[in-house]
């Protein structure tokens, strides 16, 4: 499973190579981007984010996805929300969240959700990984 789910995040574009191809958001919608910096400690420890209580996407170490949604007040949350960042998302606009797992003796790690300003965050995105919102349902095809 940690080969395909390796496999899958090598063959995701980096992210500086196709930031010029995303589609504008919609002006109905907001975009969330949600990115992970490389980290050794926490490389196996995938997390499932979540927006109002619904998945929305995998995280792992080294990755970016984003999604669109409805403009307004959500919360974006971590498995099991054990981790809970309140937004407020205007019309058309973009949030860059940056999650951060510090790896326990557990080997689960405590999550960190924080919204970072664009150009910190695409700095930080720079060399990750663009996956596929829910990479674990890729895998299991």
């Amino acid at each position: 499973m940690i080969g395909a789910l390796l496999a899958g995040c090598s063959a995701a574009p980096v992210f500086h190579s196709v930031k010029s191809s995303i589609p504008a958001v919609a002006p109905d919608k907001s975009r969330i981007f949600v990115y992970r910096s490389n980290n050794l400690l926490t490389f196996a420890i995938a997390r499932i984010i979540s927006v109002d209580g619904k998945e929305v996407g995998d995280s792992f170490s080294g990755t970016a996805f984003y999604f669109d949604t409805s403009p307004g007040k959500h919360v974006i949350s971590t498995h099991n929300d054990e981790t809970k960042l309140e937004i407020d998302v205007k019309p058309s606009a973009t949030i860059y969240v940056k999650a951060s797992f510090i790896n326990q003796n557990s080997g689960f790690g405590t999550a960190s959700l924080a919204i970072t300003d664009k150009n910190s965050a695409e700095n930080d995105m720079h060399y990750t990984n663009l996956i596929e919102t829910k990479v674990r349902q890729i895998i299991k095809k």
